[in-house]
Order: structure tokens, then C-alpha cells, then sequence
């Protein structure tokens, strides 16, 4: 994980801290150079429900998944394997790609949508 890839209010863990925290400018500083002392937090199905994604359809072993608040065929989730696979279907992309980390989950969203991806439960 690189600095360049983190936002501030990214959640991040590290090897000192119990449980997981939101990026600052500070920390952005920490990782850029001290590196190693910190670790992205593996995107899993738990992440995802905290995050308010849902199932919809389950295919074959692949679970799809998506956002109540969002149209569910604009963007397809599916997690497999380990990691989330992302596709865009109403953009005639067809493309996807895999997302393995919290971080870059929530560097997404705000991508798509220009909005913070807020977890749906005070818990982190």
C-alpha cells in the first residue's frame, strides 16, 4: 500500500492499534514514510454489510451484492475468491476489476458517486 492511494477517512489498521482507524493528513505523512507500519484492511463480506451493501442474487458459489440506495444493475459487485469484482454495466464497460482492500472500496464509491462511503453502524 502506497500513500497515493489513501484518502483521508480511509480506514486503515496497524500492528500497534487493536482496531482499525480513520486516515488523517498525519498518517498519509506516516505511511509515506513508514510504510510498513501499516496494513490495508481486507475488503470481506463482513466490511461490505458494514458498509450497507446487501445480498441480491447468489450464482454458482459468487455472491452479487449491492446498495440499497443504488440501482443494483448500474454497477455489479460480485465477490469471489477473496475479492470484490467490480463491473459497470450501464456505462457499456465492459470491464471489471477486483478490489481487495477497504480503502480502495471506499476510494470507489467516492469516485462513483462524489459522496463519502459512510459504515452504516457507529462499530467499526
Amino acid at each position: 500500500m502506497k500513500a497515493n492511494e489513501l484518502r483521508i477517512g480511509n480506514l486503515l489498521s496497524a500492528h500497534w492499534k487493536n482496531e482499525p482507524f480513520k486516515v488523517t493528513g498525519e498518517i498519509i505523512y506516516e505511511v509515506e514514510n513508514y510504510e510498513h507500519e501499516y496494513n490495508p484492511i481486507p475488503l470481506t463480506e463482513e466490511w461490505l454489510e458494514k458498509f450497507g451493501l446487501e445480498v441480491y442474487d447468489v450464482m454458482g458459489g459468487n455472491i452479487f451484492l449491492a446498495f440499497r440506495q443504488i440501482e443494483p444493475y448500474d454497477f455489479n459487485f460480485m465477490l469471489c475468491d477473496g475479492a470484490l469484482k467490480v463491473s459497470f454495466y450501464r456505462l457499456n464497460w465492459d470491464r471489471s476489476f477486483e478490489i481487495k482492500h477497504v480503502h480502495q472500496f471506499q476510494n470507489l464509491y467516492f469516485a462513483l458517486t462524489g459522496e463519502e462511503l459512510e459504515l452504516k453502524s457507529d462499530k467499526l
